[in-house]
C-alpha cells in the first residue's frame, strides 16, 4: 500500500519542487521509503508502506530489467506468486520478491490484458521510455483511488487530492455536485469520475487509461461482470460461497508484516474472524469500535466471537463526542470531500488502534452490504419488483415474512399488503418498464453508487494511520458468482444476505449468523455535533450557499450537511495547503 504521483508535460519542464511538495502531501500513504524518478517531461514519485519483500528491492519507481518501463503501484497483488509463476514458465526472470515487479513484468509481457489476470486492489502508472506513453489503471471495484487534473499544460495524478493542492493548484467547486449532495440518490447520477472539484477527476473503476505524448487522456473499461444467472441447488451455491470467502482470506493473508482485523460484531467481519481463526497458529488482534451509554453499542456480539473462537485478541477504542470535536479537522483534511455521516470517525479510531498496535494490514467485511442486498432497502426493491412483473402473490407472502421477522406483532391481512402495493403501483406506474430488479440494484450500488464512496472513507482513514485495509468479499471470484445466483439465494423471507448466513450456519453462532437488528457502524451523532457546533471556530455560515448561487439548497440541508458545505467551504484548498 502506498501513495503515486506524477506530472507529465509535453515540453521541458523542472518538475523537482512539485513533485517532491506532492510527495510530502502523500507521506501518510507509505512512510517507509519516498522516491522518484525524473526526466525532462516526466516525474514519477512513490511513497511505500512495506508490507511485501521489506528489502529495498521493492522500493519504486521501479525500472524493468531491460530499462524501458517503470511503474509506480499503490496497492496489493494477492494472486502475484501464481502470476509470476506462470511468467517465469515464459522464460521472464525476476530480481526481487514483490507483487510489484510481478506486475510490472505481466504488463510488459500482456499489455492491458494483464488486468484481468489480477486479484487484487490497485491504481498504478507505467511509463514507456520508447512509445512516451503513460498508462494508468484501476482495480475492479476502486478500492485504490487514483485522480487527475490537466492544469498549466500539465497532466498531473496522484493518490490522493490533497496532493494537487500541494503542488500549488487552486480549483473552484463543482456546483452541480454540490446541489446533489443533499440528495444520496442524485449523488449517483453525476459522472462517476467527478470530484467535488471542478477540472479534478478520478479514473473510474474497472478502467485504465492512456496519456498520449500531447496529453490527451484515452479511457477504457476493462471490467464488468454482467449477469449470467446458473441453476444450482442451496446447499452446493452455499458451499461454493464458502470455499470462495475462505480462498479470498487466504490470498489476503500473504504478507511480510502482521495482519489483524476489524471487528464490529456484525455477520461481515464475524465470518471473515471466524474463517481466519481456523487459519492461524498464532494469536490474531482484532480491532472494534465501543461507546459509552449509547444502545447501538456492539460490545455483546463482539465478545460472542471472541469467546467462540481461538487465537483472537479482542482490541477496543471507546470514541467520545469531545475526542471527535477535537479530531475534526483532520478527517475533513483526510477525506478531501464531503461524508454523510460521523460513522467513519469510529472507522478513523479503529485504525488509530491498529496503528498503536503496530498491525499494518487489517481484514475488514466492506463490500459485502452490496453484493448480498445487507441493507433493508434493498427488500423494497425486491418486493416491488415482483409485484409490478405480475408476481403479485410472492410478493404479499415476501412483504408479510419480511414484516413478520422485523416487527414480531401480528401480519395485516393479505387485503392490506394488496392495498398497500397498489398504491405503490401508481406511483411507480410511470417507471414501470424501467424499475430496477434487485440484481440491478446490487450491481448500482457496487459498480456506480454507494459502495465506491465507503471506500473512499476506507482508504483515507487506514492510509492516514499508515494502515492497509484488505476487502475479502470484493475478490472479483465471489462477487462473480454472488451475481450469478438467483434473487432468493441472496434476499428471501425477510433475510438479507441469505447465502453468507446459509454458508456460515455451521460455522458462526447462530446469535451472529441469524441477527436481525444489525444496522451498520452507527454513532451518538446528534450529541457529537453539539459537541462540534460548541467549538468557537465552527459557523454554520449560509452565505457560502448564496455566494455560490445555491441558495435554494440551503433549506434542504440537515445540519450536518451544512457543517460540511461550511467546512468544506470556498477557503477550503488553501485549508488543505495548510493543515
Amino acid at each position: 500500500m502506498c501513495g503515486i504521483g506524477g506530472i507529465l508535460t509535453n515540453y521541458k519542464f523542472d518538475s523537482r519542487s512539485e513533485a517532491e511538495n506532492m510527495a510530502s502531501a502523500l507521506h501518510h500513504r507509505g512512510p517507509d521509503n519516498t522516491g522518484f524518478w525524473y526526466s525532462d517531461k516526466l516525474v514519477l514519485l512513490h511513497t511505500r508502506l512495506s508490507i511485501i519483500d521489506l528489502s529495498d528491492s521493492g522500493n519504486q519507481p521501479m525500472l524493468d530489467l531491460s530499462g524501458r518501463y517503470i511503474i509506480v503501484f499503490n496497492g496489493e497483488i494477492y494472486n502475484y506468486q501464481e502470476i509470476k509463476e506462470t511468467l517465469t514458465k515464459s522464460g521472464i526472470k525476476f530480481k526481487g520478491q514483490t507483487d510489484s515487479e510481478v506486475l510490472l513484468e505481466s504488463y510488459k509481457y500482456w499489455g492491458a490484458d494483464c488486468l484481468m489476470h489480477l486479484n487484487g486492489m490497485f491504481a498504478f502508472a507505467v511509463w514507456d521510455t520508447v512509445n512516451s506513453t503513460l498508462f494508468l489503471a484501476r482495480d475492479r471495484f476502486g478500492e485504490k483511488p487514483l485522480f487527475y487534473t490537466l492544469q498549466r499544460s500539465r497532466f498531473y495524478f496522484a493518490s490522493e487530492i490533497k496532493a494537487f493542492w500541494a503542488a500549488g493548484i487552486r480549483t473552484s467547486f463543482n456546483h452541480q455536485r454540490w446541489k446533489n449532495y443533499s440528495n444520496w440518490e442524485l449523488q449517483f447520477k453525476d459522472s462517476p469520475s467527478e470530484t467535488f472539484y471542478d477540472d479534478i477527476f478520478q479514473l473510474e473503476q474497472g478502467c485504465y487509461a492512456t496519456v498520449t505524448p500531447d496529453l490527451k487522456v484515452v479511457k477504457t473499461r476493462y471490467y464488468d461482470p454482467g449477469f449470467k444467472i446458473q441453476s444450482i441447488g442451496k446447499e452446493q451455491a452455499a458451499a461454493q460461497f464458502r470455499e470462495l470467502l475462505a480462498d479470498s482470506i487466504k490470498l489476503r493473508m500473504r504478507s511480510d508484516v502482521k495482519i489483524g482485523s476489524s471487528l464490529s460484531g456484525g455477520l461481515d467481519s464475524s465470518s471473515i474472524v471466524a474463517l481466519l481463526s481456523g487459519m492461524i497458529t498464532v494469536p490474531m488482534e482484532t480491532f472494534s469500535a465501543r461507546f459509552n451509554n449509547f444502545q447501538k453499542d456492539e460490545g455483546k456480539y463482539i465478545e460472542i466471537i471472541g469467546n467462540s473462537f481461538r487465537n483472537i485478541n479482542l482490541n477496543y477504542t471507546w470514541p467520545a463526542g469531545n475526542e471527535f470535536a477535537e479530531d475534526f479537522d483532520k478527517i475533513i483534511y483526510t477525506q478531501e470531500e464531503p461524508f454523510k455521516s460521523s460513522s467513519i470517525y469510529a472507522q478513523w479510531r479503529v485504525m488509530e488502534l491498529a496503528s498503536r498496535k503496530g498491525i499494518k494490514v487489517l481484514l475488514d467485511g466492506q463490500g459485502a452490504d452490496e453484493i448480498l442486498a445487507g441493507y433493508l432497502h434493498y427488500y423494497r426493491t425486491y418486493i416491488n419488483y415482483l409485484f409490478l412483473n405480475g408476481k403479485i402473490h410472492k410478493a404479499i407472502k415476501e412483504q408479510k415474512q419480511f414484516n413478520t421477522l422485523r416487527n414480531p406483532k401480528p401480519a395485516a391481512s393479505g387485503s392490506s399488503y394488496i392495498y398497500h402495493f397498489i398504491k405503490i403501483l401508481r406511483s411507480f406506474r410511470l417507471q414501470k418498464n424501467c424499475m430496477p430488479s434487485l440484481r440491478d440494484a446490487l450491481y448500482k450500488d457496487t459498480f456506480k453508487g454507494g459502495l465506491h464512496t465507503l471506500l473512499r472513507y476506507a482508504d483515507r482513514n487506514s492510509m492516514a494511520h499508515s494502515r492497509e485495509v484488505r476487502l475479502p468479499f470484493l475478490d472479483h471470484r465471489l462477487v462473480e458468482f454472488v451475481f450469478s445466483l438467483p434473487d432468493e439465494m441472496i434476499l428471501k423471507d425477510g433475510w438479507t444476505k441469505l447465502i453468507l448466513r446459509e454458508s456460515m450456519d455451521q460455522i458462526l453462532p447462530s446469535e451472529i449468523t441469524w441477527r436481525v437488528d444489525k444496522i451498520g457502524y452507527e454513532t451518538p451523532q446528534s450529541d457529537w455535533i453539539d459537541r462540534i457546533l460548541s467549538r468557537r471556530d465552527i459557523q454554520l455560515v449560509d452565505e457560502y450557499l448564496t455566494d455560490n448561487h445555491l441558495e435554494k439548497l440551503s433549506s434542504k440541508l440537515s445540519i450536518w450537511d451544512k457543517l460540511m458545505v461550511s467546512k468544506f467551504g470556498v477557503k477550503s484548498t488553501a485549508m488543505y495547503h495548510s493543515i
